[in-house]
């Protein structure tokens, strides 16, 4: 059913409640330039609400003249008394928040609060906002304005941009790059993330934002290079949702035991399946071995529950039923539901997580 299309009648600018505001709002995004007429009039005579609207429409539909408007409707603003009724005058420089408007308001004295800006207005304010951080020279100051303008919330692609370019800036201060850096890699925004000037502690979340063939080539001499970062490195590839096949040959070749197995467990990929195979065997019941078997349901495949079957006949892992059975839940086929019965029937302390596996392994493959 077709949408119906919105008209003047839909909205009172006069009363200018918010759910006036609203339509209109939704009114002039479907009528476009052609809204001219309805943004003039409400301008004139709406309510504060609709004229935030109005004022918003006019510089977002890239209407001309909208800058000026506001210089010229708000001349004489600054000498009203009352703070509330000053703030409503100078209203129209905030919601079109270009570099002139927001010049105006910093010379009367008004300091721009980016939290007091509309969205649409944040937007187009934040080039104006960066300018005046990087001509902050305290570093305190410095990264509580970079806070305010730009962290706490998903950055769209023009402020991710004007954070890049400003990495290099020189009057940035350390403390400000990184809090710059976050948001540019948790985008990710793919040149910061290939920078080779990054910070040590930003290096491992930036190279794995890249497609995995290229994370690989770039961790992989960070990772030889880096002893400390390794169980870093390992955590942070056990969390991505794919892994290049060089991770295998890299983690297999390690002398500890114990971090080529956390490796190979971490890129659950089956030919690391083979090579973990020797190690779980030797591995003596403990916590230790728990931790493998509990990795081993990332792999979601028989070849990973062929490696925990044998587990069920030790008896010294008995209290660790409930463990054992959801591994075998997550990766489990019906082949192995007679090793889960046998268990139960051995162990009647842990038969009921052993026959809830069976229940959920037969209901999973009989879809």
């Amino acid at each position: 059913m077709a949408k119906r299309r919105l008209s003047a009648g839909d909205f009172d600018l006069e009363r200018g409640t918010s759910k006036d505001a609203r339509t209109l709002q939704r009114f002039l995004a479907q009528e476009g330039a052609a809204g001219r007429a309805v943004i003039d009039e409400a301008l004139a005579r709406g309510g504060p609400k609709v004229k935030e609207v109005a004022w918003l429409a006019l510089v977002d539909l890239d209407l001309p003249g909208a800058e000026a408007r506001a210089l010229a409707a708000t001349e004489g603003a600054e000498a009203i008394k009352k703070q509330k009724d000053r703030a409503l005058a100078l209203a129209p420089l905030q919601c079109v928040a270009t570099s002139a408007c927001l010049d105006r308001l910093a010379a009367l004295g008004v300091e721009v609060q980016p939290g007091s800006l509309p969205p649409e207005a944040l937007n187009r304010a934040r080039p104006w906002g960066l300018a005046r951080l990087l001509a902050t020279p305290e570093p305190e100051e410095q990264e509580e304005a970079l806070e305010d303008w730009f962290l706490g919330e998903a950055l769209e692609p023009e402020s991710l941009a004007l954070l890049r370019g400003a990495l290099d800036h020189p009057s940035l201060t350390a403390g400000a790059r990184q809090l710059i850096l976050a948001p540019l890699i948790e985008a990710p925004d793919r040149e910061t993330c290939r920078r080779d000037d990054l910070p040590e502690d930003f290096v491992i979340a930036a190279r794995f934002a890249l497609p995995p063939a290229e994370a690989f080539e770039r961790l992989r001499p960070f990772f030889e290079a880096t002893p400390a970062r390794r169980d870093e490195l390992i955590r942070a590839l056990a969390q991505q949702d794919s892994c290049d096949s060089g991770w295998v040959d890299v983690f297999s070749s390690l002398e500890s035991p114990a971090l080529r197995a956390a490796g190979l467990l971490a890129t659950r990929r089956l030919e690391a399946l083979r090579l973990l195979a020797p190690l779980i065997k030797s591995l003596d019941p403990g916590p230790a071995l728990l931790e493998v078997l509990t990795d081993l349901r990332g792999f979601d495949s028989p070849e990973a529950a062929e490696l925990i079957v044998p587990w069920l006949e030790r008896s010294e892992l008995d209290g660790n039923a409930a463990l054992l059975a959801t591994s075998l839940r997550a990766c489990g086929t019906p082949e192995h539901v007679p090793a889960l019965e046998a268990a139960a029937r051995r162990n009647p302390g842990g038969a009921m997580f052993y026959l809830e596996a069976v229940g959920h392994i037969q209901a999973r493959h009989a879809r």
